[in-house]
């Protein structure tokens, strides 16, 4: 009889367990996608454009994204941490374009972190 209730109270803190990670997941949809051309999702590109990465959709990412030179928001309101001046937060509203060597005095930033809204 002791055994059942043991399984039962796991099975039971296993399940709350999972109800409390939903949310979790359900703010955190952002992901990387094919640039394709679009003009709308988070187009980031690398020193002298030798890389070229997008996300879409709402929500925060942890990234590393190194030799950051210019940034568009598409049509999101972007915040995002950058390592340029000693590490700073900015944002940028829908349809932006930030140029990271314009603003840096020819700096070179690592992003570190996403958030789309």
């Amino acid at each position: 009889m002791t055994h059942r209730w043991k399984q039962a109270a796991l099975t039971a803190t296993a399940a709350a367990a999972l109800v409390l990670a939903l949310p979790a997941t359900d703010a955190s949809a952002i992901n990387r996608v094919d640039c394709a051309g679009r003009s709308d999702f988070v187009n980031i590109y690398n020193y002298g454009y030798s890389g070229h990465l997008c996300f879409a959709n709402k929500g925060y990412a942890d990234v590393t994204i190194y030799r950051v030179d210019n940034l568009y928001s598409g049509n999101n309101l972007l915040y995002y941490y950058t390592s340029i001046n000693g590490g700073v937060t900015r944002h940028l509203d829908p349809w932006t374009w930030e140029d990271d060597n314009y603003y840096d005095n020819g700096a070179e930033g690592t992003v570190r972190w996403l958030q789309i809204f």
